[in-house]
Protein backbone atom coordinates (compact mmCIF):
# COMPACT_ATOMS: atom_id res chain seq x y z
CA UNK A 1 0.00 0.00 0.00
CA UNK A 2 1.25 3.29 -1.02
CA UNK A 3 0.59 5.73 1.73
CA UNK A 4 0.99 9.36 1.71
CA UNK A 5 2.68 11.89 4.16
CA UNK A 6 -1.27 11.72 6.34
CA UNK A 7 -1.33 8.22 6.47
CA UNK A 8 -4.05 7.83 3.75
CA UNK A 9 -3.57 5.60 0.45
CA UNK A 10 -2.80 7.09 -2.61
CA UNK A 11 -5.58 5.05 -4.81
CA UNK A 12 -3.96 6.52 -7.81
CA UNK A 13 -0.43 5.01 -7.31
CA UNK A 14 0.39 1.91 -7.63
CA UNK A 15 1.66 -0.64 -4.37
CA UNK A 16 5.02 -1.63 -4.49
CA UNK A 17 5.84 -4.59 -7.28
CA UNK A 18 6.41 -6.64 -4.69
CA UNK A 19 3.53 -6.74 -2.65
CA UNK A 20 0.99 -6.87 -5.70
CA UNK A 21 3.46 -9.87 -6.89
CA UNK A 22 2.58 -11.73 -3.26
CA UNK A 23 -0.70 -11.10 -3.82
CA UNK A 24 -0.85 -12.92 -6.86
CA UNK A 25 0.94 -15.42 -5.42
CA UNK A 26 -1.11 -16.00 -1.78
CA UNK A 27 -4.36 -15.85 -4.31
CA UNK A 28 -5.50 -12.47 -2.90
CA UNK A 29 -7.85 -10.19 -4.43
CA UNK A 30 -4.84 -7.99 -6.58
CA UNK A 31 -5.79 -5.42 -9.54
CA UNK A 32 -2.78 -4.32 -12.31
CA UNK A 33 -4.79 -1.28 -13.46
CA UNK A 34 -2.21 1.27 -12.13
CA UNK A 35 0.83 -0.36 -13.21
CA UNK A 36 1.03 1.87 -16.97
CA UNK A 37 4.08 2.91 -16.92
CA UNK A 38 7.06 1.08 -18.58
CA UNK A 39 9.16 1.38 -15.21
CA UNK A 40 6.07 0.07 -13.36
CA UNK A 41 5.41 -3.15 -15.41
CA UNK A 42 9.20 -3.56 -15.79
CA UNK A 43 9.13 -3.35 -11.80
CA UNK A 44 5.91 -5.67 -11.70
CA UNK A 45 7.95 -8.37 -13.92
CA UNK A 46 11.42 -8.28 -11.97
CA UNK A 47 9.46 -8.94 -8.79
CA UNK A 48 7.51 -11.66 -10.32
CA UNK A 49 10.54 -13.49 -12.21
CA UNK A 50 12.85 -12.62 -8.41
CA UNK A 51 9.89 -14.74 -6.52
CA UNK A 52 9.66 -17.60 -8.95
CA UNK A 53 6.17 -17.98 -9.16
CA UNK A 54 5.22 -18.83 -12.99
CA UNK A 55 1.55 -17.94 -12.34
CA UNK A 56 2.23 -14.50 -11.32
CA UNK A 57 5.10 -14.00 -14.40
CA UNK A 58 2.21 -15.00 -16.84
CA UNK A 59 -0.01 -12.74 -14.95
CA UNK A 60 2.25 -9.89 -15.21
CA UNK A 61 3.48 -10.88 -19.15
CA UNK A 62 -0.47 -11.21 -20.16
CA UNK A 63 -1.27 -7.71 -18.90
CA UNK A 64 1.82 -6.16 -20.74
CA UNK A 65 0.96 -8.15 -23.68
CA UNK A 66 -2.76 -6.87 -23.89
CA UNK A 67 -3.08 -3.32 -22.33
CA UNK A 68 -2.50 -1.80 -25.59
CA UNK A 69 -4.98 -4.47 -26.82
CA UNK A 70 -7.35 -3.34 -24.11
CA UNK A 71 -6.48 0.63 -25.13
CA UNK A 72 -7.34 0.02 -28.51
CA UNK A 73 -10.78 -1.26 -28.03
CA UNK A 74 -11.83 0.72 -25.35
CA UNK A 75 -11.27 3.37 -28.26
CA UNK A 76 -13.29 1.41 -30.66
CA UNK A 77 -16.03 0.94 -28.12
CA UNK A 78 -16.25 4.54 -27.90
CA UNK A 79 -16.19 4.93 -31.62
CA UNK A 80 -18.71 2.34 -32.34
CA UNK A 81 -20.73 3.93 -29.19
CA UNK A 82 -20.94 7.88 -31.01
CA UNK A 83 -21.93 6.71 -34.45
CA UNK A 84 -24.83 4.65 -32.49
CA UNK A 85 -26.01 7.28 -30.87
CA UNK A 86 -25.71 9.74 -34.13
CA UNK A 87 -27.58 7.34 -36.32
CA UNK A 88 -30.35 6.77 -34.05
CA UNK A 89 -30.33 10.40 -33.22
CA UNK A 90 -30.93 10.70 -37.24
CA UNK A 91 -33.86 9.44 -38.20
CA UNK A 92 -32.99 10.29 -42.31
CA UNK A 93 -29.66 8.47 -41.86
CA UNK A 94 -29.42 5.89 -43.96
CA UNK A 95 -26.95 3.42 -44.54
CA UNK A 96 -25.84 2.37 -48.68
CA UNK A 97 -23.60 -0.20 -49.96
Amino acid sequence: MVVNGTGFQNRWVPPPAKETVTKILLGHPYSLELYRSLKSKTELLDAAIAIGDGNAMLAVRLWILLLPFIKYTKTVIKVVMIAVEVISLNPNFCVTH
